[in-house]
């Protein structure tokens, strides 16, 4: 998912190429960080990702994190949680790859939870200062009244 394999045709011949090398980031303790990871990584612009997990955090209802390159390699990368989601009003099980705005603001959409139990949409924006947390805020919850319920496909972002 991370890399693109390209096989170019030489006189009708395909060159062999070799898989690279995979490195583990991040092995995930559940409840501690995060569990059953299943959303892409989003690039943070500094070498490091953001992901969510479906499960972990203080609720064990599914965490929004940011993973961290070590200063120098090879050595540990860091996890930083930056939301752990309750269920209600948040929404629960953030399984879909988050999206990240120019302004570094992240979006993204729980399967279920929120005010009715169907899913949320939220944002996320990062600190003004170091020291302080990001922002979490709900965007939407849905009802299932004719709007939907359960998302399970994946936000697109727009210039509108």
């Amino acid at each position: 998912m991370l890399s693109t394999f390209l096989l170019p045709l030489v006189s009708a011949q395909a060159e062999r190429v070799r898989p690279p090398k995979l490195t583990v980031l991040h092995h995930f303790k559940a409840a501690k960080d995060g569990g059953q990871p299943s959303a892409a990584l989003t690039p943070d612009g500094a070498g490091g990702f953001y992901t969510t997990a479906e499960f972990g955090g203080p609720q064990d209802l599914g965490v929004a994190i940011r993973l961290t390159p070590p200063d120098t390699l090879p050595g540990k990368w860091s996890l930083k949680l930056l939301h752990g989601f309750t269920g209600a009003p948040d929404g629960s099980v953030p399984d879909t790859t988050l999206i990240a705005a120019p302004d570094g603001t992240l979006y993204g959409t729980t399967f279920v939870g929120g005010a009715a139990d169907n899913g949320s949409v939220f944002s996320l924006t990062p600190p003004v200062a170091p020291a302080t947390r990001w922002k979490f805020k709900i965007l939407h919850s849905f009802t299932s009244a004719g709007e939907g319920e359960r998302l399970q496909g994946q936000l697109l972002l727009t210039d509108d």
